[in-house]
């Protein structure tokens, strides 16, 4: 009895373990489903030169696609900032001459970068031409660019992400700027 005992658990603990196996080998051999980017939030703006455009707000929270953001200066991939939640705001300048702008990013934890034309979060150092993530005397660490510059036509998309991984809170993007006066006509008499 004692051998058909040892026989029958050793059977039950043989099967169990097979069982887990299988789990285990399930779990660890699965292929993973690519990653759904969800759909971020996009702020169009036209910018006709002279008085700032209007400010924005929106949130960065779970709904949003997250990105491997740049480090300050477009200088590569963040090593922190792996999959943060980003949104954007597209501005179009159509004004005459050129126009200058500068974007402070406030609420959180900011990060701001700027793009020539196209932002592709597949390839974030493509296009960057700035990036800044704390700036002096901006309230709550937020972010600002300063002097962004435009030509007539021109597109610049600015993406406003946390610094950490999901992290979540409401921002505000507010617009300083000038346009310089072109001389148009001059006339002595």
């Amino acid at each position: 009895m004692y051998v058909k005992a040892n026989a029958a658990l050793a059977m039950a603990l043989a099967l169990t373990a097979g069982i887990a196996a299988a789990k285990q080998a399930d779990t660890i051999h699965a292929v993973p489903n690519a990653p759904v980017p969800n759909a971020s939030e996009d702020y169009p703006v036209s910018y006709p030169g002279g008085n700032p455009p209007a400010a924005v707000s929106g949130a960065l929270d779970a709904d949003d696609s997250t990105y491997n953001r740049l480090t300050a200066n477009c200088g590569g991939a963040s090593g922190v900032g792996t999959a943060v939640f980003y949104d954007t705001i597209t501005v179009t300048y159509t004004g005459t001459g050129s126009g200058s702008i500068t974007l402070t990013t406030t609420g959180g934890d900011t990060f701001l970068t700027a793009y020539n034309g196209t932002f592709n979060p597949a390839s974030p150092t493509t296009n960057c031409v700035g990036a800044n993530d704390d700036t002096t005397g901006v309230s709550g660490n937020g972010s600002q660019l300063a002097n962004v510059t435009f030509t007539p036509g021109q597109t610049v998309v600015f993406v406003v992400s946390s610094f950490d991984n999901a992290a979540e809170f409401s921002w505000n993007a507010d617009f300083t700027g000038t346009t310089p006066v072109a001389l148009q006509s001059f006339r002595i008499d």
